[in-house]
């Protein structure tokens, strides 16, 4: 079953969150294709800079889907804000992996000279459950043991 969590407390402490400050996704509407992510501390990002921003949540992903993390449209338009990897993508075993308890991130690169300011609880992502598909020769037996980057460079 797909859903949203938010990581243990030790995980929060490890990157100076509080519990009390994670919002978990949301959808807006009963239309909504994406979950809104919210924003969980104050923070500014500085013009032409990439800032990561821990999100205290992880996803429980359902066999056969992944997690898509695109920006909200008012983000990139209104406020100049990318994310630096263009798109994120969470896959079903990223939970609970051991180097971060498999809690998201988003990486936002500011496109414009003038600093941008965040602020906590605003809605900053959206979150997609998208099946996916895998050839009929498909053969891979490792498992991921690590958390952001730990299948490869």
């Amino acid at each position: 079953m797909n859903k949203f969590e938010i990581v243990s407390d030790k995980t929060l402490k490890d990157y100076n969150l509080a519990r009390e400050d994670i919002t978990l996704p949301t959808r807006s509407t009963k239309g909504a294709a994406g979950y809104d992510i919210y924003a969980p501390v104050d923070m500014e990002i500085t013009g032409h800079m990439t800032q990561i921003i821990p999100l205290g949540i992880k996803a429980y992903i359902d066999h056969g889907y992944y997690l898509q993390i695109v920006p909200r449209s008012s983000i990139g338009i209104k406020r100049h804000l990318m994310l630096s990897n263009t798109v994120g993508i969470i896959d079903e075993d990223y939970a609970d992996n051991p180097d971060n308890e498999g809690m998201m991130f988003c990486g936002f690169y500011n496109y414009m000279g003038e600093n941008v300011k965040i602020k906590k609880g605003e809605r900053i992502a959206q979150a997609i459950f998208v099946p996916y598909g895998v050839t009929v020769d498909d053969n891979v037996e490792s498992e991921r043991v690590g958390g952001i980057g730990s299948t490869g460079v």
